[in-house]
């Protein structure tokens, strides 16, 4: 069965946005992967008034129905000084509630990963090529090996 695939992860500059991008084709590439939403890509709302009041309410609405809708969170774990991007650290929260597998991704060689984070995930994957083989159906565990904190 393919799954639907929720992916959380920052994009505020061009190195995030790159990675972003670069998961999101591995997700498209993954024959285990029905389907994936990325709030970089939004579907209900449109940046005219990012920032306001209303926006940040309809993406805060949009991106919780579409975590409440997948079968499984990949989650991006690279920000400056290693530690994650709040609302990532939010949606991963919510979805480990919601009892949500969870695939962590860092391509951050070296960077202790909060707890927290380490011990919510189904798998941790190092490079997005590795979620376009990763077979969602299995969920295979890979642990975290690194440092925590």
């Amino acid at each position: 069965m393919i799954k639907k695939v929720y992916l959380a992860g920052p994009f505020f500059d061009e190195k995030q946005l790159t990675l972003i991008k670069q998961v999101e084709q591995s997700l498209a590439d993954n024959p285990t992967v029905g389907s994936f939403f990325s709030p970089r890509l939004g579907t209900e709302d449109s940046a005219k008034d990012v920032g306001s009041a209303r926006w940040a309410k309809a993406t805060f609405d949009e991106d919780i129905k579409e975590i409440n809708q997948a079968q499984v969170v990949v989650a991006i774990l690279d920000y400056p000084h290693g530690n994650p991007d709040s609302g990532t650290a939010f949606e991963i929260g919510y979805a480990w509630r919601q009892g949500l597998p969870i695939v962590l991704l860092s391509t951050d060689e070296g960077v202790a990963v909060n707890i927290m984070l380490s011990q919510a995930a189904t798998a941790f994957l190092t490079s997005p090529s590795d979620l376009k083989s990763y077979d969602f159906d299995k969920l295979s565990e890979i642990p975290y090996r690194g440092k925590n904190f």
